[in-house]
């Protein structure tokens, strides 16, 4: 891992350098696996257009950003609290009115969206966190059953 993150600080270091270049180096790097009439263009584009500078240059500080990530140590407590769940089964919304008479021949049935709203709203009021809730057409909210998964410390 130490080595990814050095390689990465590195490439990091490098792009920063060529911020300041005429043409930033993944510019130049593009250039050269395109065909010639591509590279034409990206010349054209890049000397007749300031958006298309702005929009090749604004890589830059990502990159930045993106080398620096790893070079931070992971964070190693979990976030404070954690957020209820809730994983509705198939909902009868407009979105499926062309599909509605398909669904139900097959045998699915389709929540009420009244009901699954009724369920969201219970989950909200209920005092546990970090539960997975189903709904399911015709049945009442129920928690679902899951282990926790722990994070793996580096």
């Amino acid at each position: 891992m130490l080595r990814g993150v050095v390689l990465t600080a590195a490439l990091g270091g490098f792009l920063l350098v060529t911020v300041w270049a005429r043409r930033p180096f993944l510019y130049e790097a593009a250039r050269t696996v395109f065909d010639e009439d591509k590279q034409r263009t990206w010349q054209r584009n890049w000397d007749d257009h300031p958006s298309f500078r702005r929009r090749t240059c604004s890589t830059r500080p990502a990159s930045t950003r993106w080398s620096a990530w790893p070079a931070r140590p992971p964070r190693r407590r979990p976030p404070p609290g954690s957020g209820s769940t809730h994983c509705p089964g198939l909902v009868d919304t407009p979105a499926l009115a062309p599909h509605r008479r398909a669904l139900r021949d097959r045998g699915l049935r389709l929540a009420d969206p009244d009901a699954v709203a009724a369920a969201v709203e219970a989950v909200l009021a209920g005092p546990g966190t970090g539960q997975v809730w189903a709904v399911q057409a015709g049945q009442l909210a129920a928690v679902v059953p899951a282990t926790e998964v722990p994070l793996a410390a580096g």
